[in-house]
């Protein structure tokens, strides 16, 4: 991974969301949140998430990540509305049983 794609994204504000899909492919879970990147590397993406403060840490892929439209987005889970975020990020995890 490059310090430009590093530079880049550090310290900017990223909308993620993930759904947590069961074996047969039926949403059993969502999570949407939005933080700051903290720090990108071969291992991980690491968010420090603004709600809780709390470090989520993505799987390395920069190609997850795609400029946000500009607008406002709303979190429905917490009410949160963000404004302008520069990155969003989704995501399809399949959970085996």
């Amino acid at each position: 991974m490059t310090n430009k794609i590093q530079e880049t994204l550090v310290n900017k504000t990223i909308l993620v969301g993930i759904t947590y899909l069961d074996s047969n492919y039926e949403i059993v879970d969502k999570k949407t949140f939005c933080g700051i990147i903290k720090s990108v590397n071969n291992d991980s993406i690491d968010i420090r998430i603004n709600r809780t403060g709390e470090i989520f840490s993505l799987p390395p892929d920069v190609e997850s990540i795609k400029e946000a439209q500009k607008g406002c987005y709303h979190i429905y889970e917490t009410g949160e509305k963000i404004l302008n975020p520069d990155y969003v990020s989704m995501w399809e995890i399949v959970c085996s049983e």
